[in-house]
């Protein structure tokens, strides 16, 4: 072979590598765009998910919402008006004139007594479900009403807020509202605290900011506060509304809640 044969050839060698190099690195960059375009979509999807988890969760808040709403028109209108129409045969009854036997007037009495008790749990329990007041009177009035409900001699609510200008929408009210009341129940329920304090503070009306505060046994870790509190039903509510809530506890330290909800002009 002569010496022009054997460049040919070692030319053809060298074109060679350097395809097998080039399809290699071609190849190597095919499977790297390939896998960072799975890794994409696989986080896209996983996106899609999250998102569609949480507008079902979204979707089931607003549901219950709904429900207590019918529920509580319910208890109102139809138990309830049974309940008074009762009453007022029971009092006709009474005041007809007519003759009892002895047995019968205490049991006339009872009745009576029971109907009363039934009208007022009828009464409370429909305004917890639905508490008129957010619509009548605003946030502020209706937690006010609240705190004054649940005050007792060994329990005190301390509540202090400014005026709110801004209208508020029904949702946005409704969530406060509900936050308030979940923190109080779980207050009473596993804290053994005997003072909260709850400030709504309304920032140039920009922003309301409400701060919950309790002298209780607190907790000591926020795995505690995640089950024993419903944390991610707060947050979820908060979230709703475009807000968010955060939580500080220590053992024997008391807990305390701060929900920041911007406002939209």
């Amino acid at each position: 072979m002569d010496v022009s044969s054997k460049i040919d050839l070692q030319l053809l060698l060298l074109a060679g590598m350097l395809g097998m190099f080039m399809l290699s690195g071609v190849i190597i960059i095919f499977i790297i765009l390939y896998q960072k375009r799975l890794y994409r979509n696989k986080l896209q999807l996983h996106q899609l998910k999250a998102e569609h988890q949480l507008a079902l969760l979204y979707n089931n808040i607003e549901t219950t919402e709904i429900e207590r709403k019918r529920i509580a028109r319910d208890l109102h209108d139809d138990i309830g008006n049974l309940f008074a129409t009762l009453h007022l045969y029971l009092n006709q009854l009474k005041l007809s004139g007519s003759t009892f036997p002895e047995t019968a007037t205490p049991l006339l009495e009872e009745s009576s007594t029971l109907i009363s008790q039934g009208m007022e749990q009828i009464r409370r329990i429909s305004h917890d479900l639905l508490p008129p007041g957010l619509t009548l009177f605003g946030l502020v009035p209706t937690l006010k009403d609240l705190c004054h409900k649940i005050n007792a001699d060994d329990f005190s609510i301390n509540f202090v807020a400014a005026p709110i200008q801004t209208a508020l929408p029904e949702q946005v009210s409704l969530s406060i509202y509900r936050i308030v009341q979940e923190l109080l129940n779980n207050t009473m329920k596993h804290a053994k605290a005997t003072k909260v304090f709850i400030h709504l503070e309304n920032e140039l009306e920009k922003k309301l900011t409400l701060t919950y505060e309790d002298d209780g046994i607190g907790l000591s870790n926020a795995g505690e506060i995640s089950k024993g509190l419903g944390l991610s039903n707060m947050e979820n509510r908060a979230n709703m509304i475009g807000g968010h809530i955060h939580f500080v506890s220590q053992k024997h330290k008391g807990f305390t809640a701060t929900l920041e909800v911007p406002l939209n002009k």
